[in-house]
Protein backbone atom coordinates (compact mmCIF):
# COMPACT_ATOMS: atom_id res chain seq x y z
CA UNK A 1 0.00 0.00 0.00
CA UNK A 2 1.17 3.53 -0.78
CA UNK A 3 2.11 5.91 2.02
CA UNK A 4 -0.53 8.41 0.85
CA UNK A 5 -3.25 5.75 1.03
CA UNK A 6 -2.25 4.72 4.57
CA UNK A 7 -2.04 8.34 5.76
CA UNK A 8 -5.50 8.99 4.29
CA UNK A 9 -6.95 6.00 6.15
CA UNK A 10 -5.28 7.21 9.34
CA UNK A 11 -6.71 10.72 8.84
CA UNK A 12 -10.21 9.31 8.45
CA UNK A 13 -9.82 7.18 11.58
CA UNK A 14 -8.47 10.02 13.74
CA UNK A 15 -11.07 12.53 12.45
CA UNK A 16 -13.86 10.08 13.25
CA UNK A 17 -12.90 10.13 16.94
CA UNK A 18 -13.07 13.93 16.98
CA UNK A 19 -16.38 13.81 15.10
CA UNK A 20 -18.05 11.47 17.57
CA UNK A 21 -16.89 13.58 20.54
CA UNK A 22 -18.17 16.72 18.77
CA UNK A 23 -21.49 15.04 18.09
CA UNK A 24 -21.95 13.99 21.73
CA UNK A 25 -20.82 17.37 23.03
CA UNK A 26 -22.98 19.43 20.65
CA UNK A 27 -26.12 17.34 21.18
CA UNK A 28 -25.96 17.17 24.99
CA UNK A 29 -23.63 19.70 26.57
CA UNK A 30 -22.67 22.70 24.41
CA UNK A 31 -25.52 23.31 21.97
CA UNK A 32 -24.32 26.73 20.79
CA UNK A 33 -22.45 26.08 17.49
CA UNK A 34 -20.82 29.52 17.57
CA UNK A 35 -19.25 28.73 20.93
CA UNK A 36 -17.98 25.41 19.59
CA UNK A 37 -16.53 27.29 16.63
CA UNK A 38 -14.74 29.67 19.01
CA UNK A 39 -12.98 26.77 20.74
CA UNK A 40 -11.89 25.41 17.36
CA UNK A 41 -10.65 28.83 16.21
CA UNK A 42 -8.54 29.36 19.33
CA UNK A 43 -7.06 25.89 18.98
CA UNK A 44 -6.22 26.44 15.30
CA UNK A 45 -4.52 29.76 16.07
CA UNK A 46 -2.39 28.37 18.91
CA UNK A 47 -1.35 25.29 16.93
CA UNK A 48 -0.44 27.45 13.93
CA UNK A 49 1.77 29.76 16.02
CA UNK A 50 3.56 26.81 17.68
CA UNK A 51 4.21 24.94 14.41
CA UNK A 52 5.49 28.08 12.65
CA UNK A 53 7.82 28.79 15.56
CA UNK A 54 9.24 25.26 15.38
CA UNK A 55 9.31 24.90 11.57
CA UNK A 56 9.71 28.39 10.07
CA UNK A 57 9.55 28.89 6.30
CA UNK A 58 10.82 31.55 3.91
CA UNK A 59 7.52 32.39 2.21
CA UNK A 60 7.87 33.84 -1.27
CA UNK A 61 5.79 36.75 -2.63
CA UNK A 62 2.46 35.50 -3.98
CA UNK A 63 2.56 32.43 -1.74
CA UNK A 64 1.48 34.65 1.15
CA UNK A 65 -1.72 35.33 -0.78
CA UNK A 66 -2.32 31.62 -1.34
CA UNK A 67 -1.70 30.75 2.31
CA UNK A 68 -4.10 33.44 3.50
CA UNK A 69 -6.65 32.41 0.86
CA UNK A 70 -6.46 28.75 1.91
CA UNK A 71 -6.96 29.62 5.58
CA UNK A 72 -9.79 32.04 4.80
CA UNK A 73 -11.55 29.53 2.51
CA UNK A 74 -11.32 26.78 5.11
CA UNK A 75 -12.54 28.95 7.98
CA UNK A 76 -15.38 30.43 5.93
CA UNK A 77 -16.46 26.91 4.94
CA UNK A 78 -16.43 25.86 8.60
CA UNK A 79 -18.52 28.88 9.56
CA UNK A 80 -21.03 28.08 6.81
CA UNK A 81 -21.30 24.60 8.32
CA UNK A 82 -22.01 26.02 11.78
CA UNK A 83 -24.66 28.33 10.29
CA UNK A 84 -26.10 25.31 8.47
CA UNK A 85 -26.55 23.26 11.66
CA UNK A 86 -28.23 26.26 13.26
CA UNK A 87 -30.88 26.15 10.53
CA UNK A 88 -31.20 22.39 10.11
CA UNK A 89 -30.60 19.19 12.07
CA UNK A 90 -27.10 17.67 11.61
CA UNK A 91 -28.45 14.46 10.04
CA UNK A 92 -29.63 16.53 7.05
CA UNK A 93 -26.45 18.63 6.88
CA UNK A 94 -23.46 16.30 7.33
CA UNK A 95 -24.30 14.09 4.29
CA UNK A 96 -23.79 17.13 2.06
CA UNK A 97 -20.05 16.96 2.81
CA UNK A 98 -20.00 14.34 0.03
CA UNK A 99 -20.01 17.24 -2.43
CA UNK A 100 -16.45 18.05 -1.39
CA UNK A 101 -15.32 14.99 -3.36
CA UNK A 102 -17.28 16.11 -6.43
CA UNK A 103 -15.89 19.66 -6.38
CA UNK A 104 -12.37 18.41 -5.67
CA UNK A 105 -12.48 15.98 -8.61
CA UNK A 106 -13.38 18.85 -10.97
CA UNK A 107 -10.97 21.41 -9.51
CA UNK A 108 -8.00 19.04 -9.34
CA UNK A 109 -8.51 18.11 -13.01
CA UNK A 110 -8.62 21.80 -14.02
CA UNK A 111 -5.93 23.29 -11.78
CA UNK A 112 -3.62 20.36 -11.00
CA UNK A 113 -4.03 18.16 -14.06
CA UNK A 114 -5.09 15.19 -11.93
CA UNK A 115 -6.85 13.00 -14.49
CA UNK A 116 -7.73 9.43 -13.54
CA UNK A 117 -9.01 6.28 -15.22
CA UNK A 118 -12.71 5.52 -15.64
CA UNK A 119 -12.38 2.85 -12.94
CA UNK A 120 -11.00 5.41 -10.49
CA UNK A 121 -13.80 7.88 -11.22
CA UNK A 122 -16.31 5.07 -10.78
CA UNK A 123 -14.79 4.36 -7.35
CA UNK A 124 -14.92 8.07 -6.45
CA UNK A 125 -18.59 8.26 -7.48
CA UNK A 126 -19.46 5.13 -5.48
CA UNK A 127 -17.81 6.54 -2.34
CA UNK A 128 -19.50 9.94 -2.71
CA UNK A 129 -22.96 8.39 -3.16
CA UNK A 130 -22.40 5.79 -0.42
CA UNK A 131 -21.19 8.47 2.01
CA UNK A 132 -24.39 10.41 1.37
CA UNK A 133 -26.54 7.31 1.86
CA UNK A 134 -24.60 6.22 4.96
CA UNK A 135 -25.39 9.42 6.84
CA UNK A 136 -29.03 9.95 5.82
CA UNK A 137 -31.57 8.62 8.34
CA UNK A 138 -34.76 8.35 6.31
CA UNK A 139 -34.65 9.33 2.65
CA UNK A 140 -31.50 10.11 0.66
CA UNK A 141 -33.30 13.09 -0.90
CA UNK A 142 -33.89 14.64 2.52
CA UNK A 143 -30.39 16.10 2.46
CA UNK A 144 -31.14 17.88 -0.83
CA UNK A 145 -34.35 19.34 0.63
CA UNK A 146 -32.44 20.65 3.63
CA UNK A 147 -32.82 24.36 4.45
CA UNK A 148 -29.04 24.40 4.71
CA UNK A 149 -28.40 22.99 1.21
CA UNK A 150 -27.10 26.26 -0.25
CA UNK A 151 -24.83 26.91 2.72
CA UNK A 152 -23.27 23.46 2.48
CA UNK A 153 -22.77 23.67 -1.27
CA UNK A 154 -20.85 26.91 -0.70
CA UNK A 155 -18.96 25.36 2.20
CA UNK A 156 -17.90 22.20 0.37
CA UNK A 157 -16.78 24.27 -2.62
CA UNK A 158 -14.56 26.39 -0.33
CA UNK A 159 -13.17 23.31 1.45
CA UNK A 160 -12.16 21.79 -1.87
CA UNK A 161 -10.61 25.09 -2.99
CA UNK A 162 -8.53 25.20 0.21
CA UNK A 163 -7.30 21.65 -0.44
CA UNK A 164 -6.33 22.55 -4.02
CA UNK A 165 -4.34 25.58 -2.81
CA UNK A 166 -2.62 23.45 -0.16
CA UNK A 167 -1.62 20.89 -2.80
CA UNK A 168 -0.03 23.67 -4.86
CA UNK A 169 1.84 25.00 -1.81
CA UNK A 170 3.13 21.52 -0.98
CA UNK A 171 5.22 21.67 -4.15
CA UNK A 172 7.32 24.43 -2.58
CA UNK A 173 7.09 23.84 1.18
CA UNK A 174 7.02 20.91 3.62
CA UNK A 175 3.70 19.63 4.91
CA UNK A 176 4.58 20.95 8.39
CA UNK A 177 5.08 24.45 7.00
CA UNK A 178 1.87 24.43 4.95
CA UNK A 179 -0.03 22.96 7.88
CA UNK A 180 1.29 25.57 10.32
CA UNK A 181 0.69 28.67 8.20
CA UNK A 182 -2.75 27.57 7.03
CA UNK A 183 -3.78 26.86 10.63
CA UNK A 184 -2.52 30.34 11.59
CA UNK A 185 -4.68 32.04 8.96
CA UNK A 186 -7.68 29.83 9.75
CA UNK A 187 -7.39 31.09 13.32
CA UNK A 188 -6.95 34.73 12.29
CA UNK A 189 -10.00 34.61 9.99
CA UNK A 190 -12.06 32.97 12.72
CA UNK A 191 -11.07 35.53 15.36
CA UNK A 192 -12.23 38.38 13.11
CA UNK A 193 -15.59 36.65 12.67
CA UNK A 194 -16.05 35.88 16.37
CA UNK A 195 -15.65 39.54 17.30
CA UNK A 196 -19.26 39.98 16.15
CA UNK A 197 -20.45 37.40 18.72
CA UNK A 198 -18.59 38.49 21.87
CA UNK A 199 -21.76 39.01 23.97
CA UNK A 200 -23.23 35.67 22.93
CA UNK A 201 -19.95 33.87 23.64
CA UNK A 202 -19.63 35.42 27.10
CA UNK A 203 -23.20 34.42 27.96
CA UNK A 204 -22.60 30.82 26.87
CA UNK A 205 -19.28 30.65 28.72
CA UNK A 206 -20.93 31.68 32.00
CA UNK A 207 -23.74 29.15 31.57
CA UNK A 208 -21.94 25.93 30.59
CA UNK A 209 -19.86 23.67 32.82
CA UNK A 210 -16.16 24.17 32.18
CA UNK A 211 -15.39 20.46 31.88
CA UNK A 212 -17.34 20.40 28.63
CA UNK A 213 -14.88 22.92 27.19
CA UNK A 214 -12.18 20.41 28.07
CA UNK A 215 -14.12 17.77 26.15
CA UNK A 216 -14.11 20.07 23.12
CA UNK A 217 -10.36 20.56 23.55
CA UNK A 218 -9.87 16.78 23.41
CA UNK A 219 -11.97 16.68 20.25
CA UNK A 220 -9.93 19.48 18.67
CA UNK A 221 -6.72 17.58 19.43
CA UNK A 222 -7.99 14.70 17.29
CA UNK A 223 -9.24 17.11 14.61
CA UNK A 224 -5.84 18.83 14.42
CA UNK A 225 -4.07 15.46 14.21
CA UNK A 226 -6.43 14.42 11.40
CA UNK A 227 -5.70 17.67 9.55
CA UNK A 228 -1.96 17.06 9.80
CA UNK A 229 -2.34 13.52 8.45
CA UNK A 230 -4.52 14.87 5.61
CA UNK A 231 -1.88 17.45 4.61
CA UNK A 232 0.88 14.83 4.88
CA UNK A 233 -1.12 12.45 2.66
CA UNK A 234 -1.72 15.25 0.13
CA UNK A 235 2.03 15.88 -0.05
CA UNK A 236 2.69 12.37 -1.39
CA UNK A 237 -0.56 11.42 -3.18
CA UNK A 238 -3.34 12.88 -5.33
CA UNK A 239 -5.43 15.25 -3.23
CA UNK A 240 -8.68 14.03 -4.81
CA UNK A 241 -7.93 10.45 -3.83
CA UNK A 242 -6.86 11.54 -0.35
CA UNK A 243 -10.21 13.24 0.25
CA UNK A 244 -12.04 10.23 -1.20
CA UNK A 245 -10.28 7.66 1.00
CA UNK A 246 -10.73 9.89 4.06
CA UNK A 247 -14.46 9.19 3.66
CA UNK A 248 -13.83 6.00 5.66
CA UNK A 249 -14.29 8.29 8.66
CA UNK A 250 -18.05 7.91 8.15
CA UNK A 251 -17.68 4.16 8.60
CA UNK A 252 -15.74 4.68 11.81
CA UNK A 253 -18.30 7.23 13.05
CA UNK A 254 -21.02 4.62 12.60
CA UNK A 255 -18.93 2.02 14.46
CA UNK A 256 -18.15 4.43 17.31
CA UNK A 257 -21.85 5.29 17.56
CA UNK A 258 -22.80 1.61 17.88
CA UNK A 259 -20.10 0.97 20.50
CA UNK A 260 -21.06 4.06 22.47
CA UNK A 261 -24.73 3.08 22.48
CA UNK A 262 -23.85 -0.47 23.57
CA UNK A 263 -21.56 0.56 26.42
CA UNK A 264 -23.43 3.70 27.50
CA UNK A 265 -27.10 3.45 26.41
CA UNK A 266 -27.97 6.93 27.69
CA UNK A 267 -25.45 8.39 25.24
CA UNK A 268 -27.17 6.92 22.19
CA UNK A 269 -26.67 9.57 19.47
CA UNK A 270 -29.14 8.38 16.86
CA UNK A 271 -32.02 6.00 16.28
CA UNK A 272 -30.90 2.54 15.21
CA UNK A 273 -33.31 -0.04 13.80
CA UNK A 274 -33.18 -2.93 11.36
CA UNK A 275 -33.79 -0.78 8.28
CA UNK A 276 -31.09 1.70 9.25
CA UNK A 277 -28.59 -1.10 9.99
CA UNK A 278 -29.17 -2.60 6.53
CA UNK A 279 -28.79 0.84 4.94
CA UNK A 280 -25.52 1.44 6.79
CA UNK A 281 -24.09 -1.99 5.98
CA UNK A 282 -24.86 -1.61 2.25
CA UNK A 283 -23.33 1.89 2.23
CA UNK A 284 -20.19 0.68 4.01
CA UNK A 285 -19.86 -2.18 1.51
CA UNK A 286 -20.12 0.34 -1.36
CA UNK A 287 -17.43 2.56 0.22
CA UNK A 288 -15.09 -0.42 0.60
CA UNK A 289 -15.65 -1.43 -3.05
CA UNK A 290 -15.06 2.18 -4.10
CA UNK A 291 -11.77 2.31 -2.21
CA UNK A 292 -10.74 -0.94 -3.88
CA UNK A 293 -11.50 0.54 -7.31
CA UNK A 294 -9.46 3.70 -6.78
CA UNK A 295 -6.54 1.85 -5.21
Amino acid sequence: MSLGFLLSLAAGFVWSIGNIIDKANASRFIKNPIFLASISVCYELVVGVIVIALVPADIHGLDWFWLISSGACYMTATLLYFFAIQREEPSRVVPLYAFTIVFLSLQSAIFLGEIFSIQTYLGIAMIAIASLALLVRQNVFDAFRSKAFGLMIGGTFLYSLSYIINKYLLIHYSYWQVFGYVKLFIGCTGILFLLFFIKELRKTFRRIQKRYIGLSAISETFNIAGSLLFVAASSVWFVTLVETVVSVQYIFIFIWGILLASLFPRFRLEVVNKRIIIQKVLSIAAIIIGIYLIY
